[in-house]
């Protein structure tokens, strides 16, 4: 491990990357796919955890504090945001998490130790070959037995769009140009390309639509995801292919619409080599998809998952839901509205939408075979989500109610975008409604609660269940601990 004292300030260091939790690395997303494939996979609870180029470690943090049993590693190249990270896992009191500053070629050679779930979000098409290759070795190396490894990268052919975005503004912006600049050129050209025009054909419409969804980017991902030194689309078959080269085999993506990438078509027969197989059809669906990003699992060679979907396997899992009723169908949480014609399913959607935001066993809906295939179609494209056990926080309130260490050490720094135990966030602007959340410290019952109301500036103190039922449903309360 590197001496953060000693360590080089890095390109993050002078443009911060944005703070953020990304809900497709949670292990146990990761754990639900493997299962579904028929693998034992670590329980999240307990898991050891592994995320390579981890940023401040909010993604981390986020999980550390919904799995007090479970161990995070995390390691970043840029001493600021790892010490950003330390400092704010401290207020929040986690002792299940380190944060380093490594570089991964050489962790590739020395980090020590065998960890369950490996993350690598937004690094592989971004560093150089010496890089990408060490990625990977370091997953061969220390991905448990039954471990599972995710990495996400730009892919091809949609990538080439990106590219070509990224080469006109890389033309205007000279060699030596500092960060500040590089950001206001690239916005300028941009703006003045992104403007539709009346002979636009197809392609061109494609392009400037391409260009207009580049300037919608926050400073940080502007400038390292589109305009870093290194941007390396890839095609799905090369990296499985240099996966392959140290014991890995591809067993699925974590992607929405994505999720059959693991599994063979009905009605296809597995030939000799189904891995190979599996990775073609895969490789297919991107080139007719124009796929320009992957969120890719991978597994140790030998590990052999299923590749036909057995619905069985759904029974094992709990489920919980990210929709709300309207009228004769459901709204997702991105405003999408779709109906479901089946009573029986319907029913199923209701059950779960009353539970929200507890689980419920999928055995428990009493779904046939062919239902089963269209809740896991629900999961796929977000409406839905499958778990391996029960809400790791609060469902019912407590009678000594105690907000994630997290969010309160994030509202005392200011921070109104606070990390949930579903690994999720939520957005808290009223300073009142702050000051009730952060006293939420679990020391509190039901009539300190009002006296906090009172302080905290609600002009009605009896509101603080009606808050605390807030606090429920947005899963920022830790469920307590039974007693040994």
């Amino acid at each position: 491990m590197t001496d953060l004292t000693q360590s080089e300030a890095t390109v993050y260091d002078t443009v911060a990357y944005p703070t953020a939790i990304f809900t497709q690395t949670h292990p146990d997303r990761l754990a639900v796919i493997a299962q579904l494939h028929e693998l034992a996979a670590a329980d999240p609870a307990t898991a050891r955890v592994l995320e390579v180029g981890c940023g401040d470690g909010m993604n981390l943090l986020a999980m550390a504090v919904a799995a007090p049993e479970a161990r995070f590693t995390g390691f970043d190249l840029a001493p600021t945001v790892i010490e950003r990270g330390r400092t704010r896992a401290a207020a929040a009191g986690l002792h299940n998490v380190e944060l380093e500053v490594r570089d991964v070629v050489e962790a590739a050679r020395e980090l020590e130790g065998e960890f369950d779930y490996i993350i690598a979000h937004g690094l592989y098409a971004w560093v150089p070959p010496r890089v990408r290759d060490a990625l990977l070795a370091l997953i061969g190396r220390v991905v448990a037995p039954q471990g599972i490894a995710f990495v996400s990268y730009n892919t091809l052919p949609g990538g080439y769009f990106r590219m070509a975005v990224r080469d006109l503004m890389c033309h205007f912006i000279p060699a030596d140009a500092a960060p500040e600049a590089m950001l206001r050129i690239a916005r300028q050209v941009l703006q003045q390309f992104a403007e539709p025009r009346a002979d636009d054909g197809p392609a061109m419409a494609a392009y400037r639509h391409q260009a207009a969804r580049t300037l919608e980017q926050p400073d940080g991902l502007l400038f390292h995801d589109e305009l870093g030194a290194e941007y390396h689309p890839q095609l799905h078959s090369e990296v499985c292919a240099a996966a392959a080269r140290e014991g890995l085999v591809f067993l699925g993506d974590t992607g929405r619409g994505r999720f059959d990438d693991g599994f063979l078509p009905e009605g296809v027969e597995p030939n000799a080599d189904v891995q190979a197989q599996i990775v073609a059809l895969a490789q297919q669906r991107d080139f007719m998809d124009l796929r320009y990003f992957r969120r890719s699992l991978f597994v140790r060679a030998d590990a052999q998952p299923r590749r036909t979907f057995e619905p069985a396997a759904m029974r094992r899992l709990w489920a919980s839901s990210r929709c709300t009723r309207d009228g004769d169908g459901w709204r997702g949480e991105e405003g999408t509205l779709f109906a479901v014609k089946d009573p029986v399913l319907a029913a199923a959607l209701d059950r779960l939408a009353q539970a929200r935001p507890a689980r419920l066993p999928v055995a428990a809906l009493d779904l046939d075979d062919a239902r089963l295939r269209s809740l896991l179609q629900l999961f796929d494209l977000g409406p839905i989500d499958l778990h391996t056990g029960p809400a790791p926080f609060a469902t019912e309130p407590p009678e000594r109610p105690a907000l994630s260490s997290l969010a309160r050490a994030l509202i005392a720094e200011g921070i109104e975008n606070l990390c949930t135990l579903d690994h999720s966030t939520v957005r808290i602007e009223d300073p009142v409604l702050q000051r009730f959340f952060a006293g939420l410290d679990g020391s509190r019952d039901a009539e300190g609660m009002q006296a906090l109301a009172a302080d905290s500036g609600f002009a009605d103190p009896a509101q603080c269940r009606e808050m605390l039922d807030v606090a429920l449903r947005k899963a920022l309360i830790m469920r307590p601990r039974t007693a040994a």
